[in-house]
């Protein structure tokens, strides 16, 4: 997510998950003044990322 506009920081950790054992969750903290929601951010990971290692 370094590369998305809206992102000042990011840090993504693994959770547990009952069907696949874990899952990517994405932390973020945004530019300051920058808005930026979830739909949009998994679009801008989906161009870099297999759809399974994006944080749902």
């Amino acid at each position: 997510m370094e590369n998305h506009h809206s992102i000042a920081q990011a840090a993504v950790i693994a959770v547990p998950d009952e069907r696949w054992g874990e899952r990517p969750l994405a932390v973020v903290a945004l530019r300051d003044g920058a808005i930026a929601d979830a739909p949009s951010l998994r679009r801008h990971l989906e161009t870099e990322f297999a759809k399974w290692q994006v944080p749902e």
